[in-house]
């Protein structure tokens, strides 16, 4: 499964990750949001990791692109 952190996560770049060991994750849809007093119409897929991954998160993703995400 390869997925997306974040922005907002202190412990890994935002971008994309592939994981390399299971971990729990919840997954569902980004609702619509607004930032900076522009409105996201959100849509997008997302999934938010359940397990505490301290700063051993290398131990379970590997990352693809850490670029991140630019919202438009």
């Amino acid at each position: 499964m390869n997925f997306e952190l974040g922005t907002s996560c202190k412990l890994a770049p935002a971008g994309a990750y592939k994981v390399k060991t299971p971990l729990r994750v919840r997954s569902g849809i980004i609702g619509p949001q607004i930032d900076n007093g522009v409105k996201l119409q959100g849509g997008g897929h997302q999934y938010e990791i359940i397990d505490y991954l301290g700063n051993d998160w290398q131990k379970y993703l590997i990352p693809i692109d850490t670029k991140g995400v630019k919202l438009k």
